[in-house]
């Protein structure tokens, strides 16, 4: 039997669904979402980095960021740019 799951909230600050969805799949609420019509204008305009971290160390990062009311990977971009600046990289 699979557990139960936590309600989206039905309305969320840009910092509430960056916390919702950091401790949260999308795949476990496909049920409850509405196809978007039309093309999406989503552009990012910086290369992305993907980088592999084992699961105590996410959850690490992701209370880290939660208790600076960071989204994970903005608290991670901001580490790593420090220490590339410390480095002299910057």
């Amino acid at each position: 039997m699979a557990e139960p799951k936590d309600p989206i909230p039905a309305s969320m600050t840009r910092q509430q669904a960056a916390d919702f969805w950091d401790t949260h799949s999308v795949t476990d609420y496909l049920d409850e979402l509405d196809p978007v019509e039309g093309p999406l204008d989503v552009a990012i305009n910086e290369p992305v980095l993907p980088v592999p971290l084992s699961r105590q160390d996410l959850d690490a990062l992701r209370q880290a960021a939660r208790r600076r009311g960071l989204a994970s990977s903005a608290l991670a971009k901001v580490w790593l740019l420090d220490r590339l600046r410390g480095e002299g990289g910057r």
